[in-house]
Order: structure tokens, then sequence, then C-alpha cells
């Protein structure tokens, strides 16, 4: 699909993304069903192909491939256990280059949706990433730069939500 091209084309190319060893990302937490609109801002740490650190004010969380753990604000470290470890792999499987490499070797399979306008007039293209043990991926790619604007997902969660990352300041 030549959109998935011009999406890796425009994060580097394809040499470039197989070569990330490490990103840091930070990121503002919205929760749009709180009453207060609570924030929170945080800092990920990902070595790839499949280790992270998530720091925030009151806690951190990783994992390191197999085991997911928790970090409380005393320094207290306990085992996440296999739900949260089975979550974690799910991250990281969702992470946009994980996603990107694995659509472009041909383990996630990529199909062109139509166009989405939103409230404001802005249109941008879709790409679904797809495979049969995770649930679709839907990026929003920005026409003019071929650069992701959001990713969603349902999430393997309680109630199923919909999931909406909001990329900026590439």
């Amino acid at each position: 699909i030549a959109l998935l091209d011009r999406v890796i084309a425009a994060k580097g190319g394809l040499d470039a993304l197989r070569g990330i060893k490490t990103i840091v990302a930070k990121q503002t937490l919205l929760n749009p069903d709180s009453d207060s609109k609570a924030q929170a801002q945080t800092t990920n740490y990902i070595q790839y192909p499949d280790h992270f650190r998530i720091e925030t004010p009151d806690m951190t969380q990783g994992y390191d491939g197999a085991q997911a753990w928790l970090k409380d604000p005393r320094g207290v470290v306990r085992d996440g256990g296999a739900p949260m470890a089975r979550d974690a792999r799910a991250s990281m499987r969702r992470d946009v280059v994980s996603l990107l490499l694995a659509a472009k070797d041909g383990t996630l399979t990529p199909r062109l949706l139509p166009d989405v306008k939103d409230p404001e007039g802005h249109v941008t293209h879709t790409l679904e990433l797809s495979a049969t043990d995770l649930n679709p991926v839907v990026f929003y790619v920005e026409p003019t730069t071929a650069l992701i604007s959001k990713q969603s997902f349902i999430a393997d969660a309680p109630g199923r939500p919909l999931v909406e990352e909001q990329f900026s300041d590439y």
C-alpha cells in the first residue's frame, strides 16, 4: 500500500526505523470521562523490541519482555502479574515503530480506509493495521506530511473502550 510506504518514508525510512534502539517520549494523558478532565504527565522509555518503563508522578511501571512490574511512591516494587504482562505485550505491539515494521514485514495486514473529515473540516487519510491476534489499529495520516497525527484501537479492557492517541511535536 502506497500510504504505508509514505508513512515509513516520513518517519525517516525503513532502515532508520529498523535502526531505532530506544525512544524517550513525554506525554500528557487526559481522561475525557473525568469530571475534572484530569491530566497526568508521563515519560515513556522504550527499548526495542520489547522493554519499556513509564514514569508518572505517582508510580513507575515497566516490562522486560516477559514480566511486568510496578513501583509505588514509597519505592516498593511488586510483580504486575500475568494480566499486566499481557497488556504490556499488546502495548508494545501497538507502538507506532513496531506496527510499521510489522506491516512492512507482512506480519500485520495493512488496509486503506476512506479519508476522515473532523468537525473542523480537516481531512486525514486512514490506514488500518490488523492481525488475527491484535485488534485493528487505525492510523490517521496527514495528507501533506504523511506523519501520523493519531492512532485509535479498541482496548482489551472491561467495556472495550476506544483508545485514541494523538501525536504532535514531531
